[in-house]
């Protein structure tokens, strides 16, 4: 590495002029020979001199190693300026490559300014040389980072508290990232704390915008005579089918169990799981013991293979009267007369359910062909369940036909992206109806169908009961303000939060939530809406006279 003098401030000669590195050792030289009496310009004084000193050197031979010294400095000074990155040892006899084998890329440390004339003015700074970075390498120079940056390729969400940074998340793209492997989402949440609202806005009205999705939205909550997302829905040029019980209303709406997109799209062994979920919803959850599932699969090819012979689409009537009909089946050919009898008492169990339930409690629901105008034209699809009895099981059993007949017409119109919402969805995952759904997960994941499930708390589902299991499948997971401390608890456990979340989750504002995806960390997330959406969130105007307010629930 060079080496540079700093100039000489003149002070008994106010003549002297800055010097360079060469001169200075010159005069150095000078003024050690005339100290010892000597004169380096004089060689023939250097040639007279033959005093020895107690080493038996003459000091004629001192001076002149020292004046070799001084020659070797002064030639390895200028060799370092021509090129400071190669040191090379020398001596009077050879040289060599002090680096030779070694490869360096760049010369290692700070490298001194090369101009003797900057130097002799004092400027000894380094010369700070750029280094070859990323943006993605530069993020150690903000050391009060706390999350990665949002992706472009998402929906904005709100804002992160902690951060104050914009926070976006897209299940769709996420997937496609790997970074979740579940597209479902589930929001959880008291009446009060904002859940509907980010379904609305975030899961309904954002989507829309873009290119190849649309959203399936189960609208349960009535707002003045008809489901919250009536307005929306017509909106984008759509119209919400109205699932109403009457037999006699021109705009209800009827689905088919026997669908052919749901048989062709599912197949026969789930079309059979999700009849056998229906009637047991039907029948307040008692599952079907094995003589009444037997009698059950026999109805439904029966009446499948009635519909091939014919061409035609049968309904759920054609299927009743064959429950408990024991002439001419085949497969209970050799059975004994008591067997045959046992079946005709399960199958007849299983009608008298039906009748109760389709033909009076539900009638108008399912009792024929799935109307006409039940299509997936619009970009929102809204299926009414608004008007239904809150506890009846009609409501259950419409999301799950509504989700089966949902993955026949996209298996149809490959390309789009949907999201299937469902507002106080514990039917979805829980009960037999979940599990007939958790069958077709799979299908649905490879039809670009995600379910976006909204619930008040985890009780809502038996412990119990696999769908506990069944709510860790959704790897996007919203958690808004829950107040019972089993319910706290419990998210904690099931999602995997931080025990220190619990208090956050006890004490968040409305519209403010604990966002989970995949296997990161929560992030607090206060969610944004625009002037628009505030609009639209608006339910409660029942509830205040008519007056605007946001979205509460």
């Amino acid at each position: 590495m060079a080496t540079f003098w700093k100039r000489k401030q003149a002070t008994e000669n106010p003549g002297d002029t800055p010097v360079s590195a060469p001169d200075e050792m010159t005069r150095r030289a000078k003024r050690q020979g005339d100290s010892n009496g000597i004169n380096p310009g004089e060689p023939d004084v250097l040639e007279a001199e033959e005093t020895l000193d107690e080493d038996g050197q003459s000091r004629l031979e001192l001076r002149q190693a020292g004046r070799t010294k001084r020659r070797s400095a002064l030639r390895f000074w200028r060799r370092s300026k021509k090129n400071d990155t190669t040191l090379r040892a020398e001596s009077e006899d050879e040289s060599v490559d002090a680096w030779a084998g070694l490869d360096f890329y760049q010369p290692r440390g700070a490298v001194l300014r090369e101009s003797a004339r900057k130097a002799s003015k004092g400027r000894y700074a380094p010369i700070e040389r750029g280094a070859l970075t990323t943006t993605r390498q530069a993020g150690i120079l903000n050391t009060a980072l706390l999350a990665q940056p949002p992706h472009t390729n998402a929906l904005a969400i709100g804002n992160d508290t902690l951060t104050r940074s914009m926070l976006t998340h897209d299940p769709f793209s996420a997937y496609k990232r790997k970074e979740i492997t579940s597209p479902s989402v589930i929001i959880l949440g008291v009446i009060g704390s904002g859940k509907s609202s980010l379904m609305k806005t975030v899961y309904v009205d954002r989507p829309l915008i873009l290119n190849k999705r649309r959203v399936i939205q189960i609208d349960r909550k009535d707002q003045m005579g008809e489901g919250e997302y009536g307005e929306l829905t017509r909106a984008v040029g759509g119209e919400p089918f109205k699932m109403v019980i009457s037999n006699t209303n021109p705009d209800r709406t009827v689905l088919n169990w026997f669908d052919r997109s749901i048989i062709d799209v599912i197949g026969r062994e789930r079309h059979l799981i999700l009849v056998r979920a229906l009637i047991e919803r039907a029948g307040n959850g008692d599952m079907l013991d094995k003589w009444e599932t037997e009698a059950l699969r026999i109805a439904v090819a029966r009446t499948i293979r009635l519909g091939e012979v014919d061409g035609r689409e049968v309904t759920l009537n054609e299927m009743v009267p064959l429950l408990g009909n024991v002439d001419n089946v085949e497969p209970w050919g050799d059975f004994s007369t008591a067997a045959k009898e046992r079946m005709h008492q399960a199958g007849l169990g299983l009608r008298f359910v039906l009748q109760r339930t389709i033909s009076e409690e539900m009638q108008g629901l399912f009792d024929g062909p799935t109307s006409s105008h039940v299509n997936l034209n619009s970009k929102l699809t809204s299926f009414d369940i608004s008007q239904l009895p809150q506890n009846s099981p009609s409501a259950g059993m419409v999301m799950a036909i509504a989700q089966s007949w949902a993955l026949g017409r996209i298996q149809k119109e490959r390309g789009w992206l949907t999201y299937f919402n469902v507002e106080e969805g514990w039917d979805m995952v829980s009960g037999p109806i979940g599990r007939a759904l958790k069958e077709q997960q799979l299908l649905a994941r490879g039809l670009g169908l995600a379910s976006v499930t909204a619930m008040h708390h985890i009780r809502q589902v038996n412990e119990s009961d696999e769908g506990r299991a069944m709510l860790q499948e959704p790897q996007t997971v919203h958690l808004y303000r829950q107040e019972r401390e089993e319910d706290v608890q419990a998210c904690i456990d099931n999602f995997g939060l931080d025990p220190q979340s619990a208090e956050t989750l006890r004490s968040q504002p409305e519209g403010h939530h604990l966002l989970k995806i995949g296997m990161r960390p929560e992030i607090p997330v206060a969610h944004v809406r625009s002037d628009f959406e505030v609009g639209i969130t608006n339910t409660d105007n029942a509830m205040v006279g008519g007056q605007t307010r946001s979205e509460a629930a």
